[in-house]
This record gives structure tokens, sequence and C-alpha cells, in this order.
């Protein structure tokens, strides 16, 4: 499910539900790989909106960065274990209001692999995790 990130301190933290609309007009930092870029500008055009993007880059950890800096905010999927950048800047992750479109994952495997005990061990473990994360 995703989430927003914001720095320690913004206004926009203080509030108990942030949504996509109340985004819509502060700076956005956007993760620029292809699966990432395009699903969170989704979530924006999916409510007729169109987000400010100040800049894209390439990793999660130079977005949670700026994030820290006050630079903008990001949208991310994944939460590391801690609230701090590695260059040592507080960021507080929050929940969207909105209800979204989640994230898909496929698993993709060839037909030579069908029957192999390794690989289905591994599908029904990704299926077994995923499940404990499903909307």
């Amino acid at each position: 499910r995703p989430y927003l990130l914001l720095p320690s301190g913004h206004a926009l933290g203080e509030r108990r539900g942030i949504s996509l609309r109340d985004l819509a007009d502060e700076p956005l930092i956007l993760l620029n790989n292809a699966f990432s870029r395009r699903y969170f500008l989704s979530l924006f055009r999916d409510v007729g909106l169109e987000p400010k993007v100040v800049i894209e880059v390439d990793s999660v950890e130079m977005a949670r960065g700026m994030v820290g800096h006050g630079l903008g905010y990001t949208l991310l999927v994944t939460k590391p274990a801690n609230n701090v950048s590695y260059d040592g800047m507080a960021v507080r992750s929050h929940p969207l209001r909105d209800v979204v479109r989640p994230l898909s994952v496929v698993a993709l495997r060839r037909n030579t692999s069908v029957g192999n005990a390794g690989v289905q061990a591994f599908v029904n473990e990704c299926e077994a995790f995923s499940a404990n994360y499903a909307i």
C-alpha cells in the first residue's frame, strides 16, 4: 500500500488524514523508474489531478534524503526500518486518506520450469508473503 513521506515538521504532517488532493500543489519528488513513476502518477490521474513534480530521482534513498531536507514529499511502497535518511535527516511516513489502487506484483516463469519443485516453492512463498499485504 502506498504511503506519503514528509519532512519532519511539515505542516501537512499534523493533519489526521492526508489526501492526494491535499498534495496536488506541494512539490513531489518522484521516483523515476518505469513502474514506480507510472504507478504514482496514475494515482493522481485516477482522481483527476496532476501532481507538481519538481524532480525525478532514481533511488528511494535519494528521494528520502531530499524529503528530509524539505525539498518536497514523495510517495513510496517500501518502508525502511527507520525514519532517518542516510544523511541523518528526519522523515515521517503517513498513510494516504484516499483508497487507491494497490501496486500489482506478477510472477512469471518459463514453461520449462513447470514441475520444478524449487521454482514452485519460491512462487508459493511469494504468494503466502504477499497475502499478508493484500488490501
